[in-house]
């Protein structure tokens, strides 16, 4: 695979760009404490904003890596309202998994699949990905319908799959091939 690291990205309405330190007080006002947004997550909702900066310092020392992909979601008019990732690589099977979090005043809006989308076409298109997994607790559908909407597809029931901050969830699979990506572009 031809690894890139967390470059920008644009969509119509969003820039999909690397984290900084100065994005602290943001994450922890808008989501990283909302219980709702984190509810199906497997982190913790945040207790300060010190835990914030810690992860954010963390993800920050690791984008020198080109195998590190965690991009801020940032509306065009400058507002960042959330997350998203390619996280769990496995080079010798030219896959891994998506991950994504929202503020909740931007659920409904399309902005997740929007991000998600930019994230496939870059996966596949530059990187060379094969697969891209993603899951979601089967109380969750919303995040299912995303991850549809960009052409994934289910693939099965994973039962008692993680520890979210609701307990053990059973999750849907769903992936996406570039065999599929490829249809979908009309790239034969």
């Amino acid at each position: 695979m031809n690894h890139t690291g967390t470059l920008l990205l644009e969509t119509p309405r969003l820039r999909l760009r690397p984290l900084s330190f100065s994005d602290a007080e943001v994450m922890y006002t808008s989501w990283t404490t909302d219980m709702d947004v984190v509810r199906y997550l497997s982190w913790r909702p945040h207790t300060s904003l010190d835990e914030t900066k810690r992860i954010l310092s963390y993800w920050i020392s690791n984008y020198p890596d080109p195998k590190f992909y965690i991009w801020g979601i940032q509306l065009q008019r400058g507002q960042l309202i959330g997350t998203i990732s390619i996280h769990s690589i496995s080079d010798p099977f030219l896959r891994g998994e998506v991950g994504y979090a929202l503020a909740k005043p931007f659920w409904g809006k399309g902005y997740v699949t929007e991000s998600l989308q930019a994230i496939l076409d870059h996966a596949f298109g530059v990187v060379g990905f094969n697969r891209i997994e993603g899951h979601h607790a089967i109380e969750n559908p919303a995040s299912g319908r995303v991850m549809e909407k960009c052409g994934m597809q289910k693939e099965g029931l994973l039962r008692q799959y993680y520890r979210s901050n609701n307990g053990l969830q059973d999750a849907y699979l769903y992936a996406i091939l570039r065999k599929d990506w490829q249809l979908s572009k009309g790239i034969f």
